[in-house]
């Protein structure tokens, strides 16, 4: 069949157009590859440069000090990770019943006295332990004193987030902020091996009652809870 001279010019005007986008896609690849290869070139040049100064500043203190022999930091060690007897040690924990013993914990002047009376008399029939710096540092065995001294030279506040994972591991029971206000007694919670509390959700006059944080204001455990072990490292 002949073909006409507009014919030919639409088929080469074609076939010049998909050479075009070959040519345009292969170039596009190209730049892409490139950028690629700058990006992962500036990351790994970013990792090294703060792996150098890591090990920089890590040697700065024994430099130059010919009584000083620098050596490798230890590696801590860890729990070996065993979901199963994870399993079976929480639901036997579960089954048990928290301890009727509440602990509250004070370093300084002007404790809230009225509320810690009003949970102390709610709960008489319970014990009650009120800690302070001096008799957290009697107990037989308290994990991260460091830390817990640490927050003694600055933000006090910080004590309390500390002792109280560490005294319910070894001892059991509930901790109540020193400014909790009882409205009815703790029995209830008892019956769990561990249990904390949102610390908004649902609550209606809280500023987000939608909130699903969990706080540890009012926290309680048996003595050697998994979570209680995984919490004071």
């Amino acid at each position: 069949m002949p073909v006409s001279y507009s014919t030919k010019c639409v088929a080469v005007s074609m076939f010049t157009c998909a050479v075009g986008l070959v040519c345009l896609s292969l170039s596009f690849f190209q730049q892409m590859n490139a950028r690629c290869s700058r990006s992962t070139s500036a990351q790994s040049m970013a990792t090294w440069t703060d792996n150098a100064l890591a090990d920089k500043n890590s040697s700065r203190n024994v430099s130059n000090r010919p009584d000083v022999v620098a050596s490798p930091a230890p590696v801590p060690q860890q729990r070996i990770q065993d979901p199963q007897e994870d399993a079976r040690r929480l639901a036997v924990a579960d089954k048990e019943r928290i301890p009727r013993h509440i602990h509250q914990y004070w370093n300084g002047p002007n404790p809230p006295h009225n509320l810690m009376r009003h949970c102390r008399e709610m709960h008489a029939d319970w014990n009650y332990t009120l800690w302070t710096p001096d008799t957290i540092r009697t107990m037989p065995r308290f994990h991260n004193m460091d830390l817990f001294e640490n927050y003694g030279k600055g933000e006090i506040n910080g004590q309390s987030d500390i002792m109280r994972f560490s005294v319910l591991r070894e001892m059991g029971g509930i901790y109540l902020d020193a400014d909790t206000l009882c409205l009815r007694r703790l029995d209830p919670f008892l019956r769990h091996g561990f249990f904390a509390s949102y610390e908004a959700k649902d609550n209606i006059d809280a500023a987000n009652p939608r909130s699903e944080l969990v706080a540890t204001g009012v926290i309680g455990g048996v003595a050697q809870h998994l979570l209680l072990v995984e919490l004071t490292g």
